[in-house]
């Protein structure tokens, strides 16, 4: 205890230094001398600073109520001052009595927070959070906030954005505060790996969109850090306008790794019942491009089975969301010209091998196949080119068998099965050792086609199997297309069926036959049998036919499951010629599941009809058109000469009123309209051949081999239950472009109607339904036309089309009708008239033929025509 007149010595001293002053300082031993130690000093700025905190470590309470001693001090001065104080404060301060020191201290919210939250903290056991609501704002997430101190050995910000984020879940109303914290960890004073630290929490919530533009100010070098964290925090926030617009300035890198989230994002979505749009379009180079329509063909057939019923509409989902930006990748026929496909391809910087196909397709001579070639190459690109070197190299021997595959259909579909081995059910690699066990040339479509029901388990077929496949009876074409489509409709149709029951039906098909040829021969037709039936699954939903299914999948192998197929399939099958056991009708049978274009069209469509009928939609008249259907299957399928039936039940006149009365009214022009008129010159266009037709397999398939025709098949029942007024009616005929393989590419429907006025015929054209690639009134339409042309003069009668065609022509002077048709309904495209039954006119006609104009108004008695 120092004497009082060693106080009063130091008092009086002249104070210089601040080691002076301490001393004096530690000799008080109460708050009074304390006092005016400080108030005799004459120190300052840090010296003075110095001797004001150690006295508010000693005398706290008292300190805080002499603010006359903190004159003259600054803001950063007085929080110094503060924090010792309240650091020296017993322990347990309340957060109040803080907060009323920093008003008496006059310091800010913000200088407040800096100084007084370590000690009440780590002194006094606040939480953190506490201590920024008391002198920060927790909405402003730490921006502007002074946290350059540890809080228990930890970078304070570190510790404050952990607990901010432990207090406010993810959620659409804590987007702003989130957003704001993004802004202040850009800013904060801690390294780049606590920075990463906190990223990688943020990318983890629902709410952290403004992190997104704050990635590359994080300060980490490792541009896959950084893109992991991007596509994280994207595969979970869906991204607004605002978040986009910042990735247009950023690296590409950067922007692929936020579309491959947002791809994520819209697929769990999908999986939990969303819609399929996938919101935000962010530009990518085509290589980026590429890379997400890998990602996009795995994770949507990932969903096959319950958004997407067949890996075709997983390809078809993904391509249309995710394909790269150029109108060349077109599924249905390339759209762009070969300038512009190759411009694409480029663009690609393609691997050699596709390369080298490419420049044969360019080579191609025909313009139609160019551009088919062309984009059937660029597609492979698009969906192949991010694989390694390695891994494309390993599927050489594939991408040959396509390029030499003389079937456009069949090669897209073996291309999709190919691309969905290599993103969807394993790895290009996996694929390729599969693949090597089906050493002959004819044999990759099968490796193709089958590695989907084999990949889980790394397994090959049998030898018994792979002996079939292997026989030299499927090198021709012929043979080797039918099966390969009949192997591509089974592993499609693994949604019904299980993947290894289908797998069982094609592994016992190889029947127990004396030569290899006859296996052959006999999996071939087994196979057939299978795709009809297990297809007409999808149509009728028939529990006793997949129970029966199931049940073959046991049988031994070597069973003739054909034998046991054949009576299921009959059951099914329209027509009371179905059922017979003749010589003749297998001979039908024959022919219809081994050279029919129509046998899973026959089937689909009865299979659709009388599942209408029987659920009670549009279910008035469906009677009459499966008699219809009945009919059409007797003369045209098992009859023994069903050319000649079908013709017969067609044109006569006793079945139809309107063709009973151009019989009588025109004979001659009825006769030539039965006949085929040869043109004056071959009209093929490339590969397609221009026909005037009335084949049975034609006209049931007039809708559905060609795209928008609600006639085909498959489409709703309330429109295609016309179908039979196309087939069965004499007064129609079709104008088509046909390939070698007979497959419909373009159509119109001619019908022979009758003048309302003369009562005699006049010859109707309909409008044009296309394939991708050929244009309404282009060359292949034009050769269509003029077949037309032909048959009207031929039968001498005028040629008419509707006033909405846009072809021009005099007006014909009155309507024409149709007096009735032998089934319940027809379709008529004209004039929006659509589904009729019965009698009907149409009006408001043009000529097609100049060299008749004259002639009709003369017998009209019109005069000059105008």
């Amino acid at each position: 205890m120092p004497t009082r007149q060693s106080l009063d010595a130091l008092r009086s001293a002249s104070v210089r230094q601040p080691e002076a002053a301490l001393a004096a300082l530690a000799a008080c031993s109460a708050w009074p001398q304390a006092r005016a130690v400080l108030t005799e000093q004459r120190l300052l700025g840090a010296g003075r600073l110095e001797v004001l905190v150690a006295a508010a470590r000693a005398w706290p309470q008292d300190l805080a109520g002499e603010l006359e001693l903190l004159g003259g001090l600054t803001l950063s001065e007085r929080g110094a001052i503060a924090h010792a104080i309240v650091d020296a404060h017993t322990p347990g301060m309340a957060l109040a009595d803080a907060r009323a020191l920093a008003a008496r201290f006059r310091l800010t919210g913000r200088d407040a927070f800096a100084q007084l939250a370590q000690p009440l903290v780590e002194r006094h056991g606040h939480a953190p959070l506490e201590a920024l609501k008391t002198f920060g704002s927790v909405a402003n997430g730490l921006v502007d906030l002074k946290c350059d101190f540890e809080l228990h050995g930890r970078p304070a910000f570190s510790v404050l954005a952990e607990a901010l984020l432990e207090a406010h879940p993810p959620a659409p109303e804590h987007q702003r505060l989130v957003r704001r914290l993004s802004q202040a960890l850009a800013a904060a004073s801690i390294d780049t790996d606590q920075k990463l630290v906190l990223a990688q929490q943020m990318a983890g919530r629902s709410d952290a969109h403004g992190l997104l533009p704050m990635l590359d100010s994080l300060g980490c070098n490792d541009d896959a850090v950084v893109c992991r964290l991007a596509r994280d925090l994207a595969s979970r926030c869906k991204l607004s306008d605002e978040d986009v617009a910042p990735l247009f300035i950023a690296r590409e890198s950067l922007r692929l790794a936020v579309a491959l989230g947002q791809q994520v994002l819209v697929l769990e979505g999908m999986r939990n019942g969303g819609s399929r749009s996938t919101e935000h379009s962010i530009e990518l180079s085509p290589s980026g491009d590429c890379h997400l329509l890998a990602q996009g063909i795995h994770l949507a057939s990932g969903l096959r089975g319950t958004r997407f019923k067949s890996m075709g509409e997983v390809l078809e989902f993904a391509r249309s969301s995710w394909a790269p930006m150029w109108e060349g990748v077109n599924r249905d026929g390339p759209q762009d010209t070969p300038e512009a496909l190759q411009l694409a391809f480029q663009t690609l910087e393609p691997h050699p091998l596709l390369v080298d196909i490419f420049e044969k397709a360019q080579a191609q001579t025909n313009p139609r196949l160019q551009g088919d070639r062309m984009a059937w190459t660029l597609d492979l690109a698009a969906c192949l080119n991010t694989l390694p070197d390695a891994d494309l190299h390993g599927l050489a021997s594939d991408l040959t068998f396509l390029n030499t595959l003389h079937a456009p259909a069949l090669r897209r579909q073996l291309t999709d099965s190919l691309i969905g081995n290599v993103h969807a059910h394993g790895s290009a690699s996996g694929y390729a050792d599969f693949a090597a066990a089906f050493s002959r040339p004819h044999m990759r479509g099968f490796a193709m086609a089958l590695y989907p029901l084999y990949a889980a388990d790394g397994e090959v077929p049998p030898e018994r199997l792979m002996t079939a496949l292997r026989h030299d009876r499927l090198k021709d074409s012929r043979r080797l297309h039918a099966a390969l489509g009949d192997v591509l409709k089974l592993v499609e149709s693994t949604h019904r069926l299980a993947p290894s029951v289908v797998r069982q039906l094609i592994e016992r098909a190889v029947p127990e036959e004396d030569t290899a040829q006859q296996r052959c021969d006999g999996l071939r037709q087994t196979l057939r049998l299978t795709a009809v039936l297990v297809q007409s699954l999808d149509m009728s939903a028939d529990a006793e036919l997949e129970r029966s299914l199931v049940d073959l999948s046991d049988v031994p192998p070597g069973a003739d499951l054909g034998q046991r197929m054949k009576p299921m399939l009959r059951r099914l099958m329209p027509g009371r010629g179905a059922a017979m056991e003749s010589t003749s009708a297998q001979a039908s049978w024959d022919r219809l599941l081994f050279d029919s274009r129509q046998t899973e069209a026959v089937l689909v469509y009865k299979l659709g009809l009388a599942a209408a009928l029987h659920g009670g939609a549009h279910g008035e008249g469906l009677d009459e058109v499966l008699d219809a259907l009945d009919r059409y299957a007797d003369a045209a399928l098992w009859s023994t000469d069903p050319t000649a039936e079908f013709a017969r039940i067609r044109y006569a006149p006793e079945a139809s009123p309107h063709l009973a009365h151009l019989a009588e009214q025109a004979p001659a022009a009825y006769q030539t309209w039965r006949e085929v008129v040869e043109p004056q010159s071959p009209l093929r266009l490339g590969a397609l051949t221009a026909t005037d037709t009335d084949r049975a397999d034609d006209l049931l398939l007039c809708g559905t081999e060609v795209a928008g025709s609600c006639q085909t098949v498959n489409d709703k029942i309330d429109n295609n239950k016309a179908l039979m007024g196309y087939v069965l009616d004499g007064k129609y005929r079709m104008l088509a472009l046909q390939g070698d393989d007979g497959t419909t590419h373009a159509r119109r429907m001619m019908r022979l109607l009758v003048d309302e006025h003369t009562g005699q015929p006049v010859l109707f054209i309909e409008k044009l339904y296309a394939n991708a690639g050929i244009d309404e009134y282009g060359p292949e339409d034009q050769a269509l036309i003029e077949m037309a042309r032909s048959k009207a003069t031929a039968m001498g009668c005028p040629i008419v089309c509707s006033d909405d065609e846009g072809m021009a022509g005099a007006a014909y002077p009155g309507p024409v009708i149709s007096l009735g048709n032998p089934a319940p309904f027809e379709f008529v495209d004209a004039d929006d008239v659509g589904l009729v039954e019965g009698r009907y006119k149409l009006d408001g006609l043009l000529l097609q033929s100049a060299t008749e104009i004259d002639r009709v108004w003369r017998e009209r008695g019109a005069g000059d025509r105008p």
